[in-house]
């Protein structure tokens, strides 16, 4: 697939937080997961891992499109989607949610989360 350059310099982005503003339709889905491919195979040697990726979208239903996105360019691109479970892809409410749901379960009688500052790229 061919990227625009602002496509091209996020999915390329691969160490930090990023966040992208676009409008409707113009390829958000796919940078997103072609970039969390790419720090899967990238940094995957290092010890990233699905579970230290984090992906927020605003709705449920986008947030199944990504993860289905996700998995197909990583059996295609990596041979395999394995581990991507651990991954969380979803809405920051239900991140929220899962987090304290697991605090909770732990044991831990306080839980702290914090948002760290993204980088933006405007699309």
């Amino acid at each position: 697939m061919e990227y625009t350059p602002h496509q091209q310099e996020a999915i390329d982005h691969l160490d930090g937080n990023l966040q992208i503003i676009a409008c409707a339709g113009s390829g958000k889905t796919q940078v997103i997961s072609q970039r969390i491919v790419n720090i899967l195979r990238e940094k995957g040697s290092g010890g990233i891992s699905p579970a230290n990726i984090v992906a927020f979208t605003f709705t449920d239903k986008a947030a199944a499109e990504l993860k289905d996105r996700i998995h197909r360019l990583a059996r295609e691109q990596l041979g395999s989607d394995f581990g991507l479970a651990e991954m969380f892809v979803g809405t920051i409410h239900g991140f929220w949610a899962s987090s304290q749901a697991s605090a909770i379960w732990a044991g831990v009688a306080f839980f702290r989360c914090a948002i760290l500052p993204s980088r933006s790229i405007r699309a």
